[in-house]
């Protein structure tokens, strides 16, 4: 947000991805910012980075579109219907998608949408995506305990979802601690 790029607040961020002997970068598809225009950006607060990936036996290729979509917070200012950012952000993600899908259909988009409720979810899924977290699950573990993060794909081409397994949130901080193990004193 803003006319700067880089500030020291969650407004500026970087995604990073974890792998290891499961999938390689696929850099033959889109591997990117989804703009060029990183700050003061009139649709993304914070520009969504797309990941592309392919397994090591190359029998599956995707792209992982990073978000972090616009927070329900004061400082949007009065008069900013945060909910209407959200599905704007969404729409042009999903049309970024529609224009780089020639080589590759599988595409996830994954992270913090901010979502509240299920009704917002329905009102800012763009047309053809679904999320995997279609029971707006509770997936903040903090005091606020809303239904925030999801992974949206296009059930037409990502076929591959394993919709028994469908979406489970974990608390990794409850999940680490006992993994801690002598490397100094636990932060949390």
């Amino acid at each position: 947000p803003g006319k700067k790029n880089h500030n020291p607040t969650s407004a500026t961020e970087w995604s990073v991805v974890f792998y290891k002997n499961t999938v390689e970068v696929a850099k033959d598809l889109p591997n990117c910012f989804i703009s060029k225009s990183l700050a003061a950006h009139k649709i993304y607060r914070r520009v969504p980075y797309a990941h592309s990936f392919r397994t090591m036996d190359k029998n599956l290729d995707f792209v992982i579109i990073n978000v972090h979509l616009y927070p329900d917070t004061k400082i949007l200012g009065k008069g900013t219907n945060r909910e209407e950012e959200r599905k704007k952000e969404l729409g042009a993600i999903a049309s970024w998608v529609s224009q780089n899908d020639d080589v590759e259909k599988d595409f996830l988009i994954v992270g913090d949408m901010n979502v509240n409720n299920k009704e917002e979810l329905i009102n800012i899924t763009p047309p053809g995506f679904l999320s995997l977290n279609d029971e707006v699950r509770k997936t903040n573990t903090a005091k606020v305990n809303k239904p925030y993060d999801h992974v949206m794909y296009r059930p037409e081409w990502t076929t591959e979802i394993d919709k028994e397994f469908d979406f489970k949130v974990i608390d990794l901080v409850k999940l680490m601690k006992p993994l801690w193990n002598g490397l100094g004193e636990y932060p949390g």
